[in-house]
């Protein structure tokens, strides 16, 4: 597969995703025009350090990318490090539309969170290892061609939280989907809140949920193994 990387981001950050993805996926770097790292032409991260997902969001840049990241199949914004932590550590003022300075504060952060969810899937890692795993294990479960089960496949709907979206797009038995409804109960009762809490379901969690049954829960296991 192929993964195109922004020559903009730091070296550091480049040379780090080369030797993790050097093995598996042919690399490409230039300067693209929207996203960070994009895989095969059809899964898009947008990658931010804390601190520049605080400043992107001060100056609406976020908002304008992920929009544009719309004309990708699947899109996720990935954020590396504690946002709430920096904000608290540290004093940031912007200007509001009345032209009064204020201070950013956590609650801001979450708004934009909300409205970002509607766009896009927002991700929260701690660092560049992380980031890297989560997007490897998107990326070869998004882009499942195996035939004999078809996985997941891109979501009829996008939902306003990425946890419940994913699990819609799971098929069962290699031809029916789970289905929004089945998704949101098991998002709900197994309080899934990130796309990484699913890194730790368990077979027996998923037959615990009420409507769900063992070939569902097979197939979800089959796709998170």
């Amino acid at each position: 597969m192929k993964l195109q990387i922004d020559n903009r981001e730091s070296n550091t950050r480049i040379n780090s995703a080369k030797q993790f993805f050097e093995d598996n996926y042919t690399i490409e770097t230039n300067n693209y025009p929207v996203g960070d790292f994009i895989f095969e032409n059809r899964v898009c991260f947008e990658y931010k350090t804390a601190d520049d997902m605080i400043s992107s969001i001060i100056d609406g840049r976020i908002f304008r990318q992920a929009e544009k990241m719309k004309q990708y199949p699947f899109s996720y914004i990935i954020i590396v490090g504690d946002v709430a932590g920096t904000i608290n550590k540290r004093t940031r003022n912007y200007w509001n539309r009345r032209n009064n300075v204020k201070q950013f504060t956590v609650r801001n952060y979450l708004g934009a969170l909300a409205r970002l969810n509607i766009e896009s899937h927002v991700i929260h890692v701690d660092n560049n290892q992380q980031a890297w795993v989560l997007m490897d294990f998107l990326v070869k479960k998004l882009l499942d061609t195996n035939p004999r089960v078809k996985g997941v496949d891109k979501p009829l709907v996008t939902l306003s939280d990425p946890v419940a979206t994913f699990l819609s797009c799971i098929y069962v038995n290699g031809n029916q989907r789970i289905g929004i409804k089945t998704a949101v109960m098991i998002r709900e009762y197994l309080h899934l809140e990130k796309l990484e809490d699913l890194l730790a379901v368990s077979y027996d969690d998923l037959v615990n949920v009420k409507g769900v049954g063992k070939k569902t829960a097979r197939s979800i296991m089959e796709v998170l193994k």
